[in-house]
């Protein structure tokens, strides 16, 4: 006699609704785990963990369960409500206000930013300090925050970048490669600026750390800045008015756009 499947609260999580939905259709159609991932192009395993909320489906296996059981648009409108479940309590905020910024202002001090990510780099970063189980969710979630650099209107993104960040051995030369191709290439769109502070040693006010400014088509501004353990979300005036001061100080320490670019290619040319 098989064992009972285990039993998963629905209205525990998002991911848990998701689970038990996809395993309430596959089980009305008579399908295992294994023939149900083999028509969403998936393991049994992975079906199995995704029923469980042991795992996060990925957008593709959302539209393919759309697909397949006939839901119009029901698992991507809920895939939505699972990925940002995979963002932390102190990000969301701050992420559902990128997502409808007109301009983001960005300095980043160690790190490329995460709008700027390629999946090799950003899974390099997220193997330092999330859970392997977690890893493919946060990186999901990461590359769905970019997916506003390619809407029909995107955001004018103005990104200053220490020289650190790009010099960083992060995954080794190919993932670094990749980076800084990426770089590259954004540098190049027309809504995209990408700046450099050299590192020549020298103090300047970006050694304070990274920030962000969020600038909409209506309403006021708003502020985000990094730590070592999370961010805050800065709604503020004044003291939006102060980080704005701060980004305009570094982008003055930073290397016209032309001279970036041509300093990108010659990093890419060392590796």
């Amino acid at each position: 006699m098989g064992r009972r499947p285990r039993e998963l609260d629905p209205t525990a999580s998002a991911a848990a609704l998701f689970g038990a939905k996809v395993r309430k259709h596959r089980e009305a159609n008579g399908w295992t785990q294994d023939q149900l991932g083999e028509k969403v192009y998936c393991t049994g395993d992975l079906i199995s963990k995704i029923e469980l909320a042991l795992r996060a489906p990925s957008r593709q296996l959302a539209t393919e369960c759309d697909r397949l059981f006939g839901t119009d648009e029901y698992f991507q409108e809920l895939w939505h409500l699972v990925n940002n479940e995979t963002l932390p309590d102190w990000f969301r905020p701050y992420s559902a206000l990128e997502a409808e910024a007109s301009s983001i202002r960005t300095f980043c001090l160690a790190l490329i930013h995460g709008l700027l990510q390629t999946e090799d780099y950003a899974r390099e970063i997220f193997r330092t300090g999330q859970h392997p189980e977690k890893l493919d969710e946060f990186l999901a979630a990461r590359m769905k925050r970019q997916e506003i650099l390619t809407r029909s209107a995107p955001p004018r993104l103005w990104v200053v970048l220490d020289e650190k960040a790009l010099r960083a051995d992060v995954g080794g030369p190919e993932v670094m490669k990749g980076q800084i191709a990426h770089l590259i290439e954004l540098a190049q769109r027309p809504n995209i600026t990408i700046q450099i502070v050299r590192d020549r040693g020298g103090a300047y006010i970006g050694l304070m750390g990274s920030i962000t400014l969020l600038s909409f088509d209506e309403g006021p501004d708003a502020a985000y800045g990094e730590g070592h353990i999370g961010g805050q979300l800065i709604e503020e005036t004044a003291k939006v008015e102060n980080y704005a001061v701060r980004f305009d100080l570094i982008r003055a320490s930073a290397l016209p756009q032309r001279e970036s670019l041509a300093l990108l290619k010659e990093i890419l040319e060392s590796l």
